[in-house]
């Protein structure tokens, strides 16, 4: 579904609230206002980005500011590839990513992730401020994380907690083992809850070389 994100002075967000006093609707948590026009849904925030959603958003969102495309960043560094390396076709197309947190740390738990983002959806997460956690805080990240929710993008959450992960360990299972297993489980999960759409790939981030996670 076609998505535009504007970011606003708190006075034009409060004179959208008076313009749309007659369209508002059931204001969302996290939320200062939702209303829905024949073009679209609109939702405003209190970080001041303000959602517009639906058939004909790019409308609606230039009766408040200016609506461009979001400029892709071009990374210089050469990185080493491997013949499992994405295209770059795959970071603009609709394709589920999925990653891990927690294993670096002693009481756990280990956390894995698997999303599923639309074409249309990554010029408005761009927008939104959506990039590689390490170059967030954490207070950004939290305010992030309800305006994604908001988005409605599917995703499957698998935890291991600290008495299964020694569990596994007993087993002889090492930790590369043990991400495996949990990020098959998360992308089978989240495909079968996004069927019958399928996606144009899938994005695993490495955490160990490709000949040893099979």
């Amino acid at each position: 579904m076609p998505q535009v994100v504007l970011k606003l002075t708190p006075s034009k967000v409060q004179k959208m609230k008076e313009f749309y006093q007659k369209q508002l609707k059931a204001t969302p948590q996290n939320a200062l206002f939702a209303a829905k026009t024949s073009a679209c849904t609109i939702t405003a925030y209190k970080s001041g980005k303000v959602l517009f959603q639906g058939q004909n958003p790019n409308e609606e969102a230039k009766r408040w500011g200016k609506v461009e495309d979001t400029p892709t960043h071009q990374n210089s560094k050469t990185k080493k590839t491997h013949a499992y390396h994405p295209e770059k076709s795959l970071f603009t197309s609709s394709h589920i990513g999925s990653d891990e947190a927690g294993t670096g740390d002693y009481f756990g738990p280990i956390t894995v992730a698997a999303a599923y983002v639309t074409e249309e959806q990554i010029p408005v997460l761009k927008s939104l401020g959506v990039r590689d956690s390490k170059n967030l805080s954490d207070a950004q990240i939290t305010e992030l994380a309800k305006d994604i929710v908001a988005l409605k993008v599917p995703y499957s959450l698998l935890r291991l907690n600290n008495k299964r992960y020694n569990q596994w360990q007993r087993k002889g299972w090492s930790q590369g083992k043990m991400k495996t297993i949990l990020h098959h489980q998360a992308l089978d999960r989240l495909l079968e809850k996004i069927a019958p759409e399928k996606p144009t790939g899938i994005l695993i981030d490495q955490f160990s070389q490709p000949e040893v996670y099979q």
